[in-house]
């Protein structure tokens, strides 16, 4: 069960076009947030009732338009969604009517069918309906068409200029980064193995929230039915009160069955129920009640019962530091509190201030005052202008797993994880990448390290359908190949600019990020401890480089890194890495060498700039380098500065032929002018080794350029304060 405000309809409102002549969107102007249970009670509240006008019914388009607009005043989204297929067929419908059922299509996610309307408004009409395209593009990553997706979310993001702006950009290039992310995950292997968890616990309706008693039990949360309901629209009441209630299954011979209802106090005839989480010692039950307020916002508050002479107490609401009136307080995740040892509750909730729609909070027990403390928001290394909910902590190895659709994903909601606990996160969260996401939404992760097995729910293809293939969550079954392992360690060290030796000293507390290879988001974040060591797991069959830095030194950035072809797990060592203090001295560039009197690099030469200044010019884009040449004293002090000039000028022009930005290299010839060691000896001879130590070439940082880092606004800095 949860709220989501959501620009692809993920069983929640859409926006519409706000260059639409036609009336205001309805679901714009009310921002409805529609609860998972809530869209499966409007399912089931008309299961079947498919839309049939007759003429002397509805016999214009405008009528028609009136009445669907109607009934999602009602809260009847399937209805209207029927009208405005019916109005769509009619030869005058108009574009509004075809943009209206596209997002409706959207809100209940068949993907496939918003996909076409989209795509056929979009081909017709796009200057009046500019999010045609932005919705359009959105489906085709749904469907697996990441490469399509992504050019069209990167088009869509240069050119939208309409009301909210900000949120459409923001969120477009985000979505083309997760496309990008897509077509980077596919190409490689997991270690997650996904499956349906079977026709007996999940239903055509909706499972949530499913959670492991012990290897052969679960617990979980679900709106069942014994047969099709239907619904008389003339009474003002369903005859049979229909809940969301927890439910045990029994796992036998690797199939799970629904056993009953969960036995104790939990379920309420008067209220959705669901969310279970267990305190770590499995004496407090944390879980769920959702019900409808009077303006028809599903409102959500956290409960809690615990567990006296082996049977639970008679739940009891959490206090208004958790549950704030109002607002929505779900999906709880409970572990220990470290300073304490009180239980630490982490929960997902629209709350004020929130980064977007749904963020994750975490609060605190106190035992000796007997009180909960007042909830913190996780911050921007979790939450983000999206949603961000059903969280799930690891105590074993320190993990916050949640769902989110706010930072680069393959579908609407991914799987996340992110190493630390309450507000206190140094890495990026990492996308858990293909079989566990899709291009569907996933959430509700958990797992069992005794079996290595866990849960998720999904509305992929290949759950039980009721009005579309990805329409309806269903539980899946998680198992974990830990047959393949890999780390990475390595050390940080610096040297300092005028040092002519291979002395380097070690440097602690630098920021090392490990970042995926092809699509360039950063999946962990570590300091490099007081022996300058740092140290990251590494997915099998995947590509990786690290970043390092440092406030006052120059950024590193390695090599590829790669697992694939790896068939023994195993730990990787990246070589000593140096970091260059940023300073005004010039850096000297070992082995480039030039054509006897020309300014004309040799191959080896070429070499040694790609792994030198080359590379640091990619690591630091905001930089400015005056790439610098000297020469020794032989010829007149013209032919030496016009010849240091002209291999500046040749280094300077390479770096641009290698796609550097011209304006970050400037060229200049020292000729003999700046001698580091005497070009002859005290009695006159010629010195050989001080004229070889004046050839050289070298580079100074002379400035910085102010870099657009807008692409990263979302996934790196969250919205704009």
């Amino acid at each position: 069960m949860f709220n989501k405000k959501n620009k692809t309809g993920n069983t929640a409102n859409c926006i519409s076009d706000s260059n639409t002549k036609s009336k205001k969107n309805l679901l714009f102007q009310h921002r409805i947030k529609i609860d998972t249970t809530t869209l499966f009670l409007l399912i089931i509240l008309f299961p079947f009732q498919v839309f049939t006008s007759k003429a002397q019914d509805f016999p214009t388009v405008k009528e028609l338009d009136k009445k669907a607009e109607y009934a999602l005043k009602q809260g009847d989204t399937y209805t209207a969604l029927d009208i405005y297929a019916e109005a769509a067929k009619k030869e005058n419908a108009d574009d509004h009517v075809l943009f209206r059922l596209g997002e409706l299509q959207m809100q209940t996610r068949d993907y496939a069918a918003a996909q076409q309307t989209f795509k056929k408004l979009y081909e017709r009409n796009y200057e009046e309906f500019l999010l045609s395209k932005y919705y359009y593009a959105l489906m085709c990553k749904r469907m697996g068409e990441y490469e399509k997706a992504e050019k069209l979310l990167r088009e869509f993001s240069k050119e939208y200029r309409g009301a909210d702006t900000y949120y459409y950009k923001s969120f477009s290039k985000n979505d083309a980064e997760g496309a990008k992310l897509a077509q980077d995950l596919l190409q490689q292997s997991s270690s997650y193995e996904v499956n349906h968890a079977g026709t007996d616990i999940n239903s055509a309706y909706t499972e949530f929230s499913p959670l492991y008693l012990s290897p052969s039990e679960m617990i979980y949360a679900s709106l069942k039915a014994d047969s099709v309901i239907s619904y008389d629209p003339s009474k003002l009441k369903k005859e049979v009160d229909y809940r969301a209630k927890f439910y045990h299954a029994q796992k036998e011979n690797e199939l799970w069955s629904e056993t009953g209802e969960y036995q104790g106090s939990f379920n309420s005839p008067d209220a959705e129920t669901g969310n279970g989480a267990f305190s770590p010692d499995s004496q407090r039950f944390y879980f769920t009640r959702c019900n409808l307020d009077k303006e028809q916002k599903m409102i959500c508050e956290i409960y809690k019962s615990e567990k006296k002479n082996g049977k639970w107490s008679e739940p009891e609401k959490l206090p208004e530091a958790i549950n704030r009136p109002g607002f929505t307080a779900t999906q709880p995740a409970v572990t220990t509190y470290s300073r304490t040892g009180g239980d630490l509750l982490y929960f997902a909730s629209d709350r004020i201030p929130s980064r977007g729609g749904l963020d994750i909070w975490y609060s605190y027990h106190d035992q000796r005052r007997d009180r909960w403390q007042m909830p913190r928001n996780l911050g921007r290394r979790v939450n983000t202008i999206g949603d961000d909910m059903t969280p799930f902590y690891d105590e074993v190895f320190g993990y916050l797993y949640f769902s989110s659709d706010g930072w680069p994903g393959v579908g609407g909601l991914d799987i996340f994880k992110v190493k630390g606990e309450e507000g206190k996160y140094r890495s990026y969260p990492e996308n858990l990448g293909f079989p566990i996401n899709s291009g569907a939404d996933d959430m509700y992760f958990s797992i069992d390290y005794s079996t290595n097995k866990g849960f998720i729910v999904s509305n992929r293809k290949g759950s039980i359908s009721l009005k579309s293939p990805t329409c309806c969550d269903d539980i899946f079954e998680i198992k974990i190949d830990r047959s393949l392992e890999f780390g990475l360690d390595g050390y940080v060290y610096y040297k300092e600019a005028d040092d002519t030796t291979d002395n380097k000293h070690i440097l602690k507390n630098a920021t090392v990020r490990l970042v995926r290879a092809n699509s360039g988001i950063p999946v962990g974040e570590t300091d490099s401890d007081e022996n300058g060591f740092f140290f990251f797991p590494l997915n099998k069959a995947s590509d990786y480089f690290i970043t390092v830095s440092k406030a006052g030194y120059l950024t590193y950035k390695s090599e590829k890194i790669t697992t694939k072809g790896l068939l023994v797990s195993d730990t990787l060592h990246q070589p000593a890495i140096v970091l260059m203090p940023k300073t005004e001295k010039a850096i000297k560039i070992d082995n480039i060498y030039y054509e006897y009197d020309s300014d004309k690099l040799t191959a080896a030469s070429k070499a040694t700039i790609d792994t030198t200044v080359y590379r640091i010019l990619q690591a630091n884009p905001d930089v400015i380098l005056e790439i610098g040449s000297h020469t020794d004293s032989r010829g007149s002090d013209e032919y030496n500065m016009r010849l240091s000039h002209g291999r500046a000028l040749s280094v300077v022009n390479y770096l641009i032929d290698k796609g550097i930005e011209k304006e970050r290299l400037q060229a200049k010839g020292y000729g003999e002018s700046e001698p580091v060691a005497p070009n002859t000896h005290p009695d006159g001879s010629d010195n050989p080794e001080g004229r070889a130590q004046n050839r050289r070439t070298a580079f100074k940082v002379i400035g910085s350029i102010q870099l657009d880092d807008e692409d990263y606004s979302i996934y790196y800095e969250g919205e704009r304060e």
